[in-house]
Order: structure tokens, then C-alpha cells, then sequence
């Protein structure tokens, strides 16, 4: 293989060498020296073949020079853990930092809820794969199978691995673990998780709503849709949703929410801003008589900003009628400051 064959973008390589003796890895020697934070793709001719005159399937590579991973760097992003007969487990994870990660240097472990004994760690490639900013990672027994069961995946953000930590169907922990067994996520989960209508969780993933906050906050997952296929291995997530840009301290995701699981406004966010940080927020929803219907935060501290997710469920945890419904935000800091305001979103069924 010549290195004219390959550049780095608009730099050429001055160096191509095999690494391994049946020829299967190459060493390549870029002419400028890589610089740190920055994605280069790698480009291949065309007229490249292996001995047997096969051509490359993928010509077209991103990487760049991993960082160390810290908490909070990569999350949890979505699960399936009840799978239809024949199917399998996945984990899917996301790069929520803007730093080019090292997926070899990641491992995940279970913890049983019985007896909060950890299992031996799992790693997530044998091999150095580059998780770039905003890019999706699932890693699964049967790639097959996940890949055909799920029409809106991404097949190649899908990793078969010879192992998995267990995943009951019933419920269970993981935590993410760096190579010096720093945490650098966790997550709980369990089937009463899932959409509260539908008929049966089998086959279908729990997705992440937002990229901020604990993965272990239950109120940031939710089923995937049935749009989408029940659930989107590698690619972006079916009811992911971003907080609302505004200038107002309380700003709704939409003041019209129809929670039938189809990927569009079933959830509703409240997004906050605050002065200071010593902040604690009371949510409570009323229907449009002035009813109590739920209290979705009570007394919860809160930093400069925070997102509260109202799944338009009642205290009981159905869903509620049709109708208006009126958002109480209550909030005072260490100064002693109160503030209170009213929102209204419609519900539609």
C-alpha cells in the first residue's frame, strides 16, 4: 500500500507501515503533527484493495486525539433490557462533552439490587475506537439482530461484544466506570419506567430525554416511541428535546402536550433560570379549576438553571384528561427571596 493512497484531510502522509505480520494493521505518519481537540478525517483511494482485491467498504474515517474521560463526559442514553424472544440487550451511550473519547478506556458494570454486590467490569471495545462530540455508542451480544429490529438505528454506532453485565427484565443498576474505576455514570432502571399505557414493555428501549442532568434521575427517561420502532440503537434518541431558549426565568417546551408516545410533545418541559444558586423550587400542576393534580418537584435545590419534566401524569401516575392545566413555580434562595409564577399548557388526548 502506498501512502499517497491515503491523506488526512489536506495533509499528506509521509509514512505508512504494517504493524502486525499477517498485515492486517498499518502505522500511519502524518506530515503536520495532530493537534489536541481537533476531529481530521482520514480519507482512502478508491483504487485500494486487500490481497484478495476487495475494496473498502467505509473510505471515509473520523478521529482525534482522545482526552481523559471524567464524569458527566459520557452518559447513559438509552436501554433495552426486555427484549423480544429471539432479540437482544443493548446499551447505548452519548459523548455530551467536546472531547474526543476513547471508548476502550470505558467499562460498565451491574450492581445487583439485592444484595448491592458489583459484577466484574465489561469493557467497551478491546480495540481503540474514537466517541466523538455529539456521537451516539451501543454495544450489544447480537449486533444482527439489534440492527434488523430496530428500523431506526445506526448500524455503524452498533458494537457486538463478547460480553455484557446482566440486564434483568425486571430492573436493574449500571454504573461507568473509567480504566482508574472513576464513576463516570449510573443509571437505575426498571419496567415502571415505561410509558404508562402501553400494553407491554417487551422489545421496547427506555430513552433518555435530556443530556443534562443524572442519568439516574428517573424522571429523564422514558419509552422510545412507536414512530421510530421502539427504540433507535446508535442514532439520536426519539423523544430527545432540548430546553427552550429564552429570555424568561420560566420557559415551557410547549404549551400544548399530547402524550399518545408518538416522539412529539409528549413530555413537557419547564426550563429555569435563577439569581445565585442557593435555590429551592416547588412544581405543582392544577387543572383549570383550581383541582391539585401533582406536585412534580417539592423542595428541590436547584443551581442557576434546571429543567422539571411533567409526564402528564396525576399523583396516581395515569395519565390526565384533556384540558388545561395551570404550573405553580415556587421558588425562594438563601437571601430569603420568593418567587412565584403561573404557567398554562393544554393537554391533548
Amino acid at each position: 500500500m502506498k501512502a499517497d493512497k491515503i491523506r488526512i484531510e489536506d495533509s499528506a502522509i509521509i509514512g505508512l507501515a504494517p504493524t502486525d505480520k499477517l498485515l492486517k494493521k498499518f502505522a500511519v505518519i502524518p506530515a503536520k503533527p495532530l493537534e489536541k481537540g481537533k476531529t481530521y478525517s482520514i480519507i482512502a483511494d478508491e483504487s485500494i484493495t486487500d490481497f484478495a482485491g476487495n475494496r473498502m467498504e467505509m473510505k471515509d474515517f473520523r478521529f482525534g486525539i482522545p482526552e481523559p474521560v471524567l464524569k458527566g463526559d459520557i452518559i447513559f442514553s438509552e436501554l433495552l433490557f426486555n427484549p423480544l424472544p429471539g432479540g437482544a440487550d443493548y446499551i447505548e451511550f452519548y459523548n455530551c462533552s467536546d472531547k474526543i473519547i476513547d471508548v476502550s478506556r470505558l467499562a460498565v458494570a451491574a450492581v445487583s439490587v439485592e444484595n448491592s454486590d458489583t459484577s466484574s467490569l465489561f469493557y467497551l471495545s478491546q480495540e481503540n475506537r474514537c466517541l466523538l462530540p455529539g456521537d451516539y455508542y451501543a454495544i450489544t451480544l447480537n449486533r444482527e439482530a439489534i440492527c434488523d429490529g430496530f428500523i431506526s438505528s445506526d448500524p455503524g454506532r452498533i458494537f457486538e461484544v463478547s460480553s455484557m453485565p446482566s440486564m434483568p427484565d425486571k430492573g436493574g443498576h449500571l454504573i461507568l466506570f473509567n480504566r482508574e474505576l472513576d464513576l463516570i455514570d449510573e443509571v437505575y432502571f426498571d419496567e415502571d419506567m415505561h410509558f404508562s399505557l402501553l400494553g407491554s414493555n417487551e422489545g421496547i428501549a427506555l430513552e433518555r430525554i435530556l443530556s443534562a442532568g443524572l442519568s439516574s434521575d428517573r424522571s429523564l427517561w422514558h419509552s422510545a416511541s412507536e414512530s421510530s420502532g421502539w427504540g433507535t440503537p446508535g442514532a439520536p434518541n426519539s423523544i430527545v428535546s432540548d430546553p427552550a431558549i429564552s429570555e424568561d426565568q420560566i420557559v415551557l417546551s410547549s404549551t400544548r402536550i399530547t402524550p399518545d408516545n408518538d416522539g412529539n410533545q409528549d413530555l413537557l418541559i419547564i426550563s429555569m433560570i435563577f439569581r445565585g444558586n442557593g435555590n429551592i423550587v416547588t412544581t405543582t400542576v392544577f387543572d383549570e379549576n383550581g383541582g391539585f393534580v401533582k406536585k412534580i418537584t417539592d423542595n428541590m435545590l436547584a443551581g442557576t438553571e434546571a429543567s422539571v419534566i411533567w409526564d402528564c401524569t396525576a399523583a396516581d401516575e395515569k395519565l390526565v384528561r384533556s384540558g388545561i392545566y395551570i404550573l405553580l413555580i415556587t421558588a425562594f434562595d438563601d437571601k430569603g427571596r420568593t418567587q412565584k409564577w403561573k404557567k398554562v399548557c393544554t393537554v391533548v388526548r
